[in-house]
């Protein structure tokens, strides 16, 4: 089992092409992907993200998708 957790900045055009490609390459009765809209970035306190190793910047615009 393998959680990973992707922050992505991008337009809803483009979050709707991702979800798409993303359907089209796992295997749905194995495999599960959640979307979680945080709304956009730069409304989000940056103090509710915990870091352990290499700091990332979160962009500034657009949704944060995690």
């Amino acid at each position: 089992m393998q959680y990973s957790v992707f922050v992505v900045d991008v337009s809803a055009a483009r979050m709707l092409r991702l979800q798409h490609e993303i359907a089209g390459l796992i295997v749905a009765v194995e495999d599960s992907v959640i979307y979680c809209d945080l709304g956009v970035a730069r409304s989000v306190d940056v103090a509710r993200y915990r870091v352990v190793g290499r700091s990332r910047h979160v962009t500034g615009s657009g949704p944060i998708i995690i």
